[in-house]
């Protein structure tokens, strides 16, 4: 079989992100995420927006008060994986 041909089809089944202060629960959940873009090779700029819809509760809360300050001071949205990741990390 010519591996160019070759293509995987997979689904990732992500649970949402509650805020549960629990650095392993987190790593996971990112780690989760990151194998999820990786297999569906999600673009650098939709990461965060998807990790978004994971995210529910206080979480959630959390993260749409941090856009709406942001958005308040004049601030660009958060849009880098890598950013997002070190905000919530420092949150959570």
């Amino acid at each position: 079989m010519n591996q160019s041909l070759f293509k995987m089809e997979a689904k990732v089944d992500i649970k949402l992100y509650h805020g549960k202060i629990s650095a392993l629960k987190l790593k996971n959940w990112l780690q989760q995420l990151e194998v999820n873009f990786n297999v569906h090779q999600i673009e650098e700029g939709q990461k965060t927006s998807f990790a978004r819809l994971k995210l529910e509760g206080h979480a959630l809360t959390w993260w749409e008060s941090h856009t709406e300050t942001l958005r308040l001071e004049g601030e660009p949205p958060v849009i880098k994986w890598e950013d997002f990741k070190t905000l919530i990390k420092s949150q959570f």
